[in-house]
């Protein structure tokens, strides 16, 4: 390890530095290639630095393991044993730090080699440990993702069919990443926008839009939801980021510009250029 690396890591380690100071640490790690040798500090810290200096220690793993392949395999095992212990285990006395469900981004980092244990704390009788699992989908290694999905989306499915509230609410934002690949979503996706929490309504309703043409089946759902003035200007934006300019949609943005006057003509004509762009594309 060289004498840089060596001092952002005793930054980033030292139980003294202050949030900010740690925050603006993790953020040198960002497309760094060859950051390999801080991870074994790195897993030590785990073990015994307080919620905090876990949490952030957490997210400059992960940035380590997408940009260095060779960490990444080196460490999996060891990163995703850590991580376990982290996710499966509850902090000490009351603190702020998401620290169990941080564990999760360093094994979704970590890819395919992760993935049974993902499964597991997806299962797990902790709400935190789950959290763990779906921040783990949330963000699992681009390159793995095609292999994956496959189980990973069973993981999403199983989440967003629980009977805890906050689980269906880190289920629903699992996917928000993975655009068109999470097609296979929409269906149980659709079903969440009829959910009592609004926050996994929200939640469904921007994976949707993420997902983008690929969710075309939802429409039907998304012109019904709009007369909801609680989710119409959200759900004028999802549709304009499905892309389907139809009379049935133009209409509903009509209706939509009455129930909410103030911010839906600002996304209904963000959504028509959408519209525009995507025709322009298809003439091409």
């Amino acid at each position: 390890m060289d004498a840089k690396l060596k001092a952002i890591v005793k930054i980033l380690v030292d139980k003294k530095t202050t949030e900010q100071k740690r925050a603006d640490t993790v953020r040198l790690f960002h497309d760094r290639k060859k950051d390999g040798d801080a991870i074994p500090p790195f897993l030590e810290a785990l073990e015994t630095g307080t919620p905090a200096v876990k949490t952030f220690v957490l997210r400059a793993i992960a940035l380590v393991l997408n940009e260095d392949a060779k960490a990444r395999k080196t460490y999996a095992e060891a990163t995703i044993a850590a991580c376990m212990k982290v996710a499966t285990t509850k902090p000490k006395g009351k603190t702020d730090y998401p620290v169990q469900d941080e564990a999760g981004r360093p094994l979704g980092a970590v890819g395919l080699a992760a993935i049974d244990k993902i499964e597991e704390l997806a299962g797990h009788a902790d709400v935190a440990a789950r959290g763990a699992a779906f921040n783990a989908v949330y963000w699992f290694h681009e390159g793995d993702r095609a292999k994956a999905a496959k189980r990973l989306f069973a993981v999403v499915e199983g989440g967003l069919a629980h009977q805890e509230i906050q689980t269906r609410r880190d289920a629903a934002f699992a996917p928000h990443t993975w655009g068109p690949l999470a097609g296979p979503l929409v269906p149980p996706l659709v079903k969440r926008l009829d959910d009592e929490d609004e926050h996994v309504r929200d939640s469904a309703l921007g994976t949707l839009g993420e997902i983008g043409p690929a969710a075309a089946s939802a429409i039907p759902k998304l012109i019904e939801l709009s007369k909801d003035k609680n989710h119409v200007v959200s759900c004028v934006m999802v549709l304009g980021d499905i892309g389907q300019d139809t009379k049935e949609i133009r209409a509903a943005f009509k209706a939509a510009e009455k129930l909410d006057p103030e911010f839906v003509p600002d996304a209904a004509k963000e959504a028509l250029a959408k519209f525009a762009k995507a025709k322009k594309k298809k003439k091409r």
